[in-house]
């Protein structure tokens, strides 16, 4: 009869058991894989990571300083209301309100924009990470993966673990990717 067995880390192998009450992994060809920390421990995932993340906070800082201008125009315009006739206030009102909504599509599309590169990167990342996994079992006579999180537990843990043999591949491979920013 087999059955799995995982642990808390990593590629696993599945274990075997023979029929004379032993365990043993010989010949059983299943392995676990915990995809997550693969997939962020790469090369490329740890400098597409930083990479989004330094664009992020620069987005970020972009937007507090517009936000902060659109504050202080707002407040302007509050104090002028008393001063301007009121078709001029609405007028005026009317043009602030329209920059307040080209900066909100803007922030937006931005965001939609930085989204759909980090989505992008991951797609590049999944699909040569599944590559290798493919390449690995094939190399180790494995006859499937299951992520981490579809088994319970292995011991001894390190005996099963291909997860460094996996992202070792991945940083030969595949150690940087492009990441498509919008411009800022």
């Amino acid at each position: 009869m087999r059955f799995c067995c995982s642990g808390i880390n990593g590629i696993w192998q599945c274990l075997s058991d023979n029929s004379d009450g032993t365990t043993s992994s010989a010949g059983c060809g299943h392995r676990l894989r915990k995809s997550a920390r693969s997939r962020t421990k790469t090369k490329a995932a740890i400098a597409a990571g930083q990479k989004i993340d330094q664009y992020r906070t620069a987005v970020e800082s972009r937007i507090r300083e517009r936000e902060d201008a659109l504050r202080q125009e707002e407040q302007e315009l509050s104090r002028r209301r008393s001063i301007l006739a009121p078709d001029a206030f609405r007028a005026e009102e009317t043009k602030f309100r329209e920059k307040v909504d080209l900066a909100q599509r803007e922030f937006q599309q931005v965001g939609r924009q930085l989204q759909q590169a980090t989505v992008e990167a991951q797609r590049t990342i999944n699909e040569q990470m599944s590559k290798i996994i493919r390449d690995v079992a094939v190399e180790r006579g494995i006859n499937f993966v299951l992520n981490q999180g579809q088994v319970t537990f292995v011991q001894p843990l390190d005996q099963y673990d291909i997860t460094a043999a996996v992202i070792a591949r991945m940083d030969e491979v595949l150690p940087e990717i492009t990441v498509n920013l919008p411009q800022q």
